[in-house]
């Protein structure tokens, strides 16, 4: 009853077929370190709103049990649902800290959260699947070993670590405020919106795909008019496999990509911000770069397949390899370098499909204008090195072949009205 308080210091079961109803204060408490207490449910508990539930020991949801909370549940000892059990919380779950007690919930079955999940021990997602359609707030370890589903209504807030195994589906609100780290064999898609907060950090080392518009999903979730929108105010570094965006990514602090990048959607880069590739950046959308765009020396390969625009306050530096392929249009109206870094590490600009220049291009490295490929430049050509033209170079604007520059002309330039070579 409400005024009832049931303590269990040794072993209490609640067998199959049986329900324990709880309206007042329900404890499960050890009495030393060294001797536990054990709530076992093989059948039914059921939380009700008048009720709480305090646990320092151990809180076992077993196989075909069912725990429904729609009270207040505090943990300090160890919660684990274990494999073909459930846990549904409506109300208020909170993994908390006492002294040397660190709140556990491990998860090998299904959890899901109707309300408010508060994290300040460790959720271990092992083998089971959690499922969240409220507020969740992790302020310490959250660990994805197996599937988390932040469902269209979740609002998830992270201010410490999350670590992702598996598998991190986002259909709804994701703020991630300290530390999102994905591993080997994982997957992280994202359908809705993050945002990876000033304080941030998101570190890729498997598969994460930021998905586009109306996008189909295995979880039967409405998406209608819904873009997956990846924000970032902190850092983003891809470490290995692949980013994949099919929706909108915005830059505002930094991008490192140490893997592959792929847009198939609106990647933007804001003004004063920084996007640096190490390895291959494949462009088949379209990519506007209003701040810095740094492509390494060596390793750093762009391939731009349909639209580059280098705004006005953007600054492309390459000191690798730039490919504009045959469908591809690089716009050039802010600063573009193309910079060799030593004797031995060249840059190389290749274009087969088309290059607009209507700011200047300052190149100590190799243009080269490939068959088929059209330089349009009514603005400055500054070569000081080497600009081989093997197809169509049209200016209006400056071609500057300084002293140590050499211009090799296989087939059409064309110095139109207004042009200065």
């Amino acid at each position: 009853k409400s005024s009832a308080v049931f303590t269990n210091y040794g072993e209490f079961n609640v067998n199959t077929g049986g329900t324990f109803t709880n309206t007042g204060a329900l404890n499960n408490t050890k009495t030393s370190p060294s001797i536990s207490a054990t709530f076992n449910v093989i059948g039914t508990l059921a939380n009700q709103d008048s009720g709480t539930i305090v646990n320092n020991s151990i809180f076992e949801n077993e196989a075909n049990g069912n725990i429904t909370n729609a009270g207040i549940f505090n943990n300090t000892g160890n919660v684990i649902i274990k494999t073909s059990s459930t846990f549904t919380n409506s109300n208020t779950y909170r993994n908390q800290v006492s002294g040397s007690d660190t709140g556990l919930i491990d998860i090998l079955g299904t959890m899901t959260n109707n309300n408010l999940l508060s994290n300040l021990g460790i959720v271990k997602v092992t083998s089971g699947t959690l499922n969240n359609t409220s507020i969740m707030n992790n302020d310490n370890t959250f660990i994805a070993n197996g599937d988390v589903k932040l469902l269209k209504t979740s609002n998830f807030t992270n201010a410490s670590v999350i670590k992702v195994y598996k598998l991190v589906r986002n259909y709804g609100t994701l703020t991630n405020n300290s530390s999102i780290e994905t591993f080997d064999s994982s997957t992280f898609e994202n359908y809705n919106m993050i945002t990876n907060s000033a304080t941030g950090t998101i570190t890729n080392k498997n598969s994460f795909t930021n998905k586009g518009l109306d996008a189909n999903n295995s979880d039967s979730v409405d998406l209608t008019g819904i873009t997956g929108t990846l924000n970032n105010l902190g850092n983003i570094v891809n470490s290995n496999s692949s980013i994949i965006n099919l929706g909108i990514l915005t830059n505002q602090n930094s991008i490192t990509n140490n893997a592959t990048l792929t847009n198939n959607g609106t990647l933007t880069n804001n003004s004063t911000k920084t996007i640096t590739n190490n390895n291959t950046v494949i462009n088949n959308n379209i990519l506007n770069n209003e701040g810095t765009f740094n492509n390494s020396h060596t390793s750093g390969i762009l391939t731009n397949n349909l639209t580059f625009n280098n705004k006005s306050t953007g600054t492309l530096n390459n000191f690798g390899t730039i490919n504009v392929a045959s469908a591809g249009t690089l716009t050039n109206i802010g600063t573009f370098n193309n910079t060799k870094t030593s004797a031995q590490i060249n840059a190389t600009f290749s274009i087969i499909g088309n290059f607009i220049n209507q700011s200047t291009i300052l190149n100590t490295g190799d243009v080269k204008n490939e068959t088929n490929g059209t330089i349009t430049n009514p603005g400055t050509i500054d070569n000081r090195l080497l600009l081989v033209n093997n197809s169509t170079l049209n200016t209006t604007g400056s071609l500057l072949n300084k002293s140590t520059g050499s211009l090799v002309n296989k087939s059409i330039l064309n110095n139109n009205t207004g042009g200065t070579m």
